[in-house]
């Protein structure tokens, strides 16, 4: 297994736990499904991002980190983080 495909790995399993179980913290109760975008929504954006093959993407992050998740998982081997 590369680097890549473990990150790549890592960004799914990461994804898939925040949905499932919710963040290590939170602001105040119920602010995590007040501001943070459903899975369904996320697998949209990825989705999105990979058909039309999306090389930049800028994220701005205000949130618990669902979406930059989702935009890591489209970009894949080509995630470069600033």
């Amino acid at each position: 297994m590369t680097a890549d495909t473990s990150a790549l790995g890592a960004i799914k399993a990461e994804r898939h736990r925040l949905s499932s179980e919710g963040p290590t913290f939170v602001r105040a109760d119920g602010n995590y499904e007040r501001v943070s975008i459903p899975e369904r929504d996320a697998d949209v954006l990825r989705d999105l991002l990979v058909s039309e093959r999306a090389a930049t993407v800028i994220e701005i992050g205000l949130a618990y980190g669902a979406s930059a998740l989702a935009i890591a998982e489209a970009l894949g081997e080509s995630l470069v983080v600033v």
